[in-house]
């Protein structure tokens, strides 16, 4: 039986980190955010993020043009789950234009609390098996409300070393947990 897998879009598949530090010193505030997104060690890398996350959050060109990641998964996703400020129909495209597979998105709101609940919530209408998350606080909160969440290795989410147990670094690594 193959596992019915759900993937988190930004810092999973997408370089979000990258892309923002690029908007940043695009509109002049680079100098206060890390020069590169491997020297990145905590999503709210600058204390300008708010003032570039605004400018960004509505910004349908910017979520379109995010990097990819170079990991497209050899598998199909039962679903994708992801917390942004734009609509589904956007991250579709996306999706679509970085050549990724096809599935359903469930797109929760963003916000710093609670967003492991309503992805939670999400998942477990799909019926999945594992997901796939880069954020340690994520992975720790789903994993509490019976979701099976794995860990995408990523710099920002180094300090997570009581999640290694579920830690991955490719999508092959996700095999370790067929059973």
């Amino acid at each position: 039986m193959s596992l019915k897998i759900g993937l988190d879009i930004d810092g999973v598949l997408s370089n979000f980190t990258q892309s923002i530090i690029n908007k940043a010193k695009e509109v002049g505030y680079g100098c206060s955010f890390p020069c590169c997104w491997v020297h990145t060690h905590k999503w709210m890398m600058s204390p300008n993020f708010g003032k570039v996350w605004s400018i960004i959050e509505t910004d349908h060109r910017f979520w379109l043009n995010i990097i990819p990641f170079d990991n497209i998964p050899s598998f199909k996703p039962e679903v994708y789950c992801t917390s942004r400020p734009i609509s589904s129909a956007v991250t579709y495209k996306w999706l679509d234009r970085n050549k990724m597979p096809d599935a359903p998105i469930e797109t929760v709101p963003v916000g710093f609390h609670g967003v492991g609940e309503l992805k939670a919530k999400a998942l477990k209408k799909h019926k999945i098996d594992i997901f796939i998350d880069d954020n340690g606080d994520n992975v720790t909160e789903l994993n509490k409300l019976g979701v099976k969440t794995l860990l995408f290795d990523r710099p920002w989410n180094q300090e997570y070393q009581n999640l290694d147990e579920v830690r991955i670094h490719t999508f092959e690594d996700i095999k370790k947990y067929e059973q």
